[in-house]
């Protein structure tokens, strides 16, 4: 046998508890060493995630039942429809359809078309855009396209491109 060598070294987090050992009983059915699943660890917050690798809480409405989240790193394209709230973090190239809600977070970059309710823009938004109620285009956000909009708030460093035109 091998010598193995001291590894007192290694910090334990004392937030984890070291899984259960598993003891095998001959007599016992083997059904009841069937394994549980195991769930990754719960994040603390849940938020959309910056550049500079801070969270910023998400509303309450993204975090809900019939929502696409496209993370960072991740690219998707066609037709997305019956979705309550996009949330782009990655690039999406797409057409929406019966979807209410898009939020692009800081690292992300949508390009296509939509008809949604209400958008909140932090990242690249490129395309026609058809907004009933309102759009908020934060100071790191850029829209550029066609757009038609309700109601329409613009922070300090926002920036647009296109023809840009309130709905009746």
């Amino acid at each position: 046998m091998a010598d193995y060598p001291d590894r007192s070294d290694i910090l334990v987090n004392p937030e984890r508890p070291a899984p259960e050992a598993v003891v095998i009983d001959p007599d016992a059915p083997i059904a009841s060493y069937l394994i549980r699943p195991v769930l990754p660890p719960r994040l603390p917050t849940i938020g959309a995630f910056s550049p500079s690798g801070r969270a910023e809480p998400l509303p309450d409405k993204i975090i809900e039942a019939r929502n696409l989240v496209v993370g960072w790193g991740t690219s998707l394209s066609g037709n997305i429809g019956s979705c309550n709230t996009l949330l782009v973090e990655g690039n999406v190239e797409a057409n929406l359809k019966e979807t209410r809600n898009i939020v692009v977070g800081e690292t992300g970059v949508f390009k296509g078309s939509a008809v949604i309710d209400e958008a909140e823009i932090r990242g690249h938004f490129e395309g026609d855009l058809v907004i009933r109620r309102r759009l908020r285009i934060h100071a790191t956000g850029f829209v550029s396209g066609t757009v038609v909009y309700k109601d329409i708030e613009i922070e300090s460093g926002g920036k647009i491109s296109g023809l840009f035109q309130a709905l009746a």
